[in-house]
């Protein structure tokens, strides 16, 4: 059966403003290996490749809802001097388990945007470029 992902929370150890947004998706890219093309000249049946030994652990897209009471306009710093990577923990509620799943990687905040429509809700979204080898424990 599939899970919810209703009461999902996010922390980055870089900013713990994170952890009280009000989030309403969480679109993680993925990972990858590249393809790397060895055909040549004497390749005649088929392209050849090795997989590189590199893993692409893609990026972190978070939309939420903007409280102004609490975060005002820019409760986000993206740094220019590298030190602003840190552990980021996505914990997965599952009604049906005594514990929540985690997802965690190590990653930098690359971008922040928000949005004030016209008698609409303020949304923001904040995007991490993740590094390292993500670790995911199952609920339980």
């Amino acid at each position: 059966m599939a899970d919810l992902g209703t009461g999902a929370t996010l922390s980055w150890a870089q900013d713990a403003t994170v952890a009280s947004l009000d989030i309403t998706n969480l679109d993680w890219s993925g990972g990858a290996r590249e393809s790397v093309d060895t055909s040549h000249m004497g390749t005649v049946t088929a392209k050849t490749h090795i997989v590189s030994a590199l893993f692409e652990p893609g990026e972190l897209s978070v939309d939420y809802l903007v409280n102004t009471t609490e975060f005002g306009t820019g409760p986000f710093i993206i740094q220019s001097n590298g030190e602003d990577e840190g552990d980021i923990t996505i914990t997965l509620r599952d009604a049906s388990a005594g514990t929540a799943a985690t997802w965690v990687s190590s990653g930098a905040m690359t971008a922040w945007s928000q949005t004030a429509p016209f008698e609409g809700v303020i949304t923001g979204n904040l995007t991490f470029k993740l590094s390292g080898i993500p670790t995911f424990t199952d609920a339980v």
